[in-house]
């Protein structure tokens, strides 16, 4: 792979992780908002696991190449749920929870072919592991309480109701601070990421694994 170039090759490693990550997170939005009432995203064929419904073009590149990036938003009519403010944190809450377990799975993947004890898979084992902490990645990002993170949606629902409309307004420079975190305070984020990639990891005995390859 010496002939690869780097950039290319960090690509390549982060791919799989990202392209997993953000198909299944909005998979389980749209798929959650259906089963609590809303057909909105069926009609919008968003609730399928084709990623080319998924995947918006700029924010993909962006995720690849630069520091942030986003996923399409699944389209929701929360007031076609039952209880539309509780379905609708339900709703929010699925995609950072389904990254969780899509980092799971990457380390249980990762378990089994540590198992194997093959030669040369070096790299499959470091793009495996970008999945776990891409996915934790994702989980905690969406978790800000930011609009339009899955985290304002949860902090709405959770406010009493008159106190929602100063957050509804205050939700208009939330796109301002977040860019703010990601460019200045990005870097405090890695903390809880990788402890909780350590977290992921310790049941299959892999966290070590992090220090290993890259030095966290």
């Amino acid at each position: 792979m010496a002939d690869v170039p780097a950039w290319l090759l960090r690509t390549l490693i982060r791919a799989p992780g990202l392209l997993v990550g953000i198909t299944v997170h909005e998979f389980f939005h749209a798929w959650t908002a259906w089963k609590l009432g809303d057909d909105t995203p069926r009609q919008m064929g968003r609730v399928t696991l084709n990623p080319f419904a998924h995947l918006d073009p700029l924010g993909t590149l962006m995720i690849l190449f630069g520091p942030f990036g986003w996923g399409k938003p699944v389209p929701v009519n929360k007031y076609n749920f039952r209880d539309p403010s509780r379905d609708d944190m339900v709703v929010a809450i699925m995609g950072p929870v389904s990254n969780l377990c899509v980092a799971f799975g990457f380390a249980i993947v990762l378990f089994l072919v540590k198992q194997m004890d093959l030669d040369s898979t070096v790299l499959l084992e470091v793009a495996i592991l970008m999945g776990v902490v891409i996915n934790v990645a994702l989980m905690i990002f969406n978790l800000i309480p930011l609009y339009p993170l899955d985290g304002s949606h949860v902090m709405e629902g959770l406010l009493p109701y008159e106190q929602r409309e100063s957050y509804r307004a205050f939700s208009r420079f939330s796109p301002f601070i977040l860019l703010a975190i990601i460019l200045f305070f990005g870097r405090f984020l890695f903390v809880p990421i990788f402890t909780v990639a350590r977290l992921v990891l310790m049941p299959f005995g892999l966290q070590e694994e992090l220090t290993r390859l890259f030095g966290a």
